[in-house]
């Protein structure tokens, strides 16, 4: 995930407030900030650095899922996932 949402595209499909766009933006931008250092990061195993990597996706995707009404949260849990591989294989 790269964290895969941009604070653009979010506003547009859930009609994100002025105040939701300042929560949930630095929310994705720590995301990528954090994704960004992992890959830099040589002392992790691929298995550690994936892991690690699914954990703050999932991070991101709750802080950003908490700050939306439940109307915004139904129409956010049906986006399609974000930086997971696509195909049979994906769990």
């Amino acid at each position: 995930m790269g964290p895969g949402y941009s604070l653009e595209e979010l506003t547009s499909k859930l009609a994100l407030t002025p105040a939701q766009q300042k929560t949930i933006g630095p929310v994705i931008d720590a995301g990528r900030s954090q994704m960004k250092a992992l890959r830099g990061d040589d002392s992790l195993s691929r298995d550690d650095r994936r892991e690690k990597m699914r954990e703050i996706a999932k991070s991101t995707h709750d802080q950003i899922r908490a700050a939306l009404n439940p109307d915004q949260q139904k129409q956010f849990d049906a986006l399609p996932p974000r930086g997971r591989p696509k195909g049979p294989d994906s769990n």
